[in-house]
């Protein structure tokens, strides 16, 4: 509609322009009197007048003046939905952006603190279930008790040798001793191929045997001590969290913290 209205404009300016280069005779009729007698008569003349003074460039010059003033109001329209949307834009982006950072912010407050801090907010408190991280996301262990115990990094030399003897025969000895209890095995889920596995002494597929009381504090190869649990996601999350307690720690150093104890031999 405004390219209709400019055309409009433009062709009627334009013509008003190539008018006012045309002149035209007029014949024209003029009554002179006669100074010696005061008598009357008619003349006839030629005058000379530009096309643009006559009636057509008065309609032309009338055209283009009303088409100017249709292409303002279409203008001032323009620009009026102009603000209107550009306003609401504005008002969305700034929502947009309000929104970003308060999402941000409670993000920020819900995971700023690694999972070991969120845990031991109350380091006297015992859980039923246990909340790890794995891959950024939480993850809930449940029939887990967290208890406080004192984590020792024990001297390297132990600890590959106690390491040695769980790979040489404590995993497999304590894998074969849990293979006679069929039913709770069948309970939990394993297959019939999963416990001829453990018959063998091998670990089925998916699964770890996991020390409760690390290896790497005071834990022990006991049998009491060792669970088979299964690997995604459970041993991963609780790997993770000991991690997050022991990376850090120095040899000898001791940290009062809460362990997440599961309390049976099968966990999955």
């Amino acid at each position: 509609m405004y390219e209709k209205v400019l055309n409009l404009r433009k062709v009627a300016q334009e013509g008003m322009e190539r008018a006012k280069q045309f002149t035209l005779e007029v014949p024209t009729v003029r009554v002179v009197r006669e100074a010696s007698t005061g008598s009357q008569m008619m003349q006839l003349e030629k005058i000379s007048k530009s096309l643009g003074d006559t009636g057509l460039g008065k309609s032309l010059d009338n055209l283009a003046s009303k088409a100017k003033n249709v292409e303002n109001a279409s203008l001032s329209r323009l620009r009026a939905r102009k603000a209107f949307y550009s306003n609401k834009v504005d008002d969305v982006a700034k929502g947009a952006k309000e929104a970003a950072e308060q999402a941000g912010k409670k993000a920020r407050q819900e995971f700023s603190e690694e999972t070991v801090e969120n845990v031991s907010r109350d380091i006297s408190e015992s859980r039923s279930l246990f909340v790890g991280k794995l891959r950024g996301e939480d993850i809930t262990l449940y029939d887990i008790e967290m208890k406080k115990i004192n984590y020792v990094k024990r001297d390297r030399s132990v600890l590959k040798e106690l390491r040695n003897d769980f790979n040489k025969f404590v995993r497999k000895d304590f894998l074969k001793s849990i293979s006679s209890d069929i039913k709770n095995l069948k309970s939990h889920g394993l297959s019939e191929t999963d416990i001829q596995k453990l018959k063998d002494g091998l670990v089925p597929k998916g699964y770890q045997v996991h020390h409760e009381l690390p290896l790497d504090d005071s834990g022990t190869n006991d049998f009491s001590n060792l669970v088979l649990i299964k690997n995604e996601p459970y041993h991963k999350v609780v790997t993770n969290y000991q991690n997050s307690i022991a990376r850090t720690m120095k040899i000898g150093e001791s940290k009062e913290v809460l362990w997440q104890i599961i309390g049976k031999n099968i966990y999955n």
